[in-house]
């Protein structure tokens, strides 16, 4: 059995390096809204046989389950690593072979790219990782069985990912792909998400929550108004 593990923090403490842009409220809903786009893809993503949500939010619980997801209840949520290496026991338990670890801030992720990363595990134990754009952070990683390498998640976790792989003489397959790189946590990745939909999709229309929300909330107007003139 393929389990896709989304951990999320909670959503009220989310996303606090883009509080010169967005008010706590903003911030919140954006993070709500992202998880619910991670959700719909993991949950139409082929291959997988059960998403996995690991939280201690009560609304994250709610939309999980609404999606039919599985909500893991975190008693406390004392770090990324070990919310993503509690999370993966609780799926190894349940008969998870493998879990692909995902983040819940990657508005651009498609159905396509989950399977591509999917597609790229061997036959037997081993690692596929999928680092950020600036190849610094881990934005996707399936590990085969799911305690395959323990969690390293911080500045620096692409590298040190690969060497927990090496250092256990695991195979280690790198994809780079562009729409996973892009998480959302710094105010010029929301400038990269804006630009990434207008060049795909007309301007009118809101293909994701997080579009739909950054529109309404004229995210694009607030960026441009920080522009030295």
């Amino acid at each position: 059995m393929r389990v896709t593990l989304i951990p999320v923090k909670t959503f009220g403490r989310s996303k606090q390096r883009l509080a010169p842009l967005l008010s706590p409220d903003e911030r919140t809903a954006l993070a709500v809204a992202m998880f619910r786009d991670v959700l719909a893809v993991a949950t139409a993503a082929r291959g997988v046989d059960r998403v996995c949500v690991a939280t201690a939010d009560a609304e994250a619980l709610r939309l999980a389950a609404a999606a039919g997801a599985t909500g893991l209840i975190e008693g406390e949520q004392r770090s990324e690593s070990a919310s993503v290496d509690w999370g993966a026991a609780r799926c190894a338990a349940m008969g998870a072979r493998s879990v692909l670890i995902l983040p819940a801030d990657l508005p651009l992720l498609t159905p396509a790219d989950l399977e591509a990363v999917l597609a790229a595990a061997g036959e037997g134990p081993g690692v596929v990782l999928v680092p950020s754009a600036d190849e610094l952070g881990s934005n996707a990683i399936l590990r085969t069985p799911p305690d395959a390498i323990p969690s390293r998640f911080g500045h620096g976790s692409f590298e040190r990912h690969q060497r927990e792989a090496a250092q256990r003489g695991l195979a280690c397959r790198v994809l780079r792909l562009p729409r996973v790189a892009l998480d959302v946590d710094e105010v010029e990745h929301l400038e990269a998400v804006l630009a990434a939909e207008a060049s795909t999709r007309p301007a009118a229309e809101s293909s994701t929550h997080t579009h739909a929300l950054l529109r309404r909330l004229g995210v694009a107007e607030r960026l441009s108004a920080r522009l030295p003139s």
